[in-house]
Order: C-alpha cells, then structure tokens, then sequence
C-alpha cells in the first residue's frame, strides 16, 4: 500500500467507528466486509485500487439512509 493510500485507509477507519463503536470493529469492517455495490471488493480493496473516491461517496450514501 502506497503512503497515501494508508493515510486515507487510516482517516476512513477513524471516521467508521462512528458507525461501529471502537476502532477494531471499524477496521475490521473497512477490510473484511464485502460490498455489494463493489463486486464484494472491500473498502480496502478500493482505497488500493486508488478508488478513494468511490469509497467516500459509498459511506455517504449509506450514512443518508440510502442502499448499500
């Protein structure tokens, strides 16, 4: 993983623990949950794929209420 890719893997995983309660089970799910909308690539899977983006625009989606 490139430096930037881990800067914005950690930044992800300190926003999701809002959703999650604690920071393991936000890494846990930034890197081990499939997502659907992706093929069942992970989060992590994206942000290394340079798919930062995507990533943002998918946790704000489902932060709204709208579909996974």
């Amino acid at each position: 993983m490139t430096g930037a890719a881990h800067t914005e893997s950690v930044k992800f995983v300190y926003s999701l623990r809002k959703w999650t309660g604690d920071t393991d089970a936000a890494f846990e799910w930034f890197s081990e949950l499939p997502l659907p909308s992706f093929g069942g690539r992970t989060a992590a899977d994206l942000v290394r794929e340079g798919r930062v983006d995507a990533v943002k625009g998918y946790i704000e989606r489902v932060a709204t209420g709208g579909f996974a």
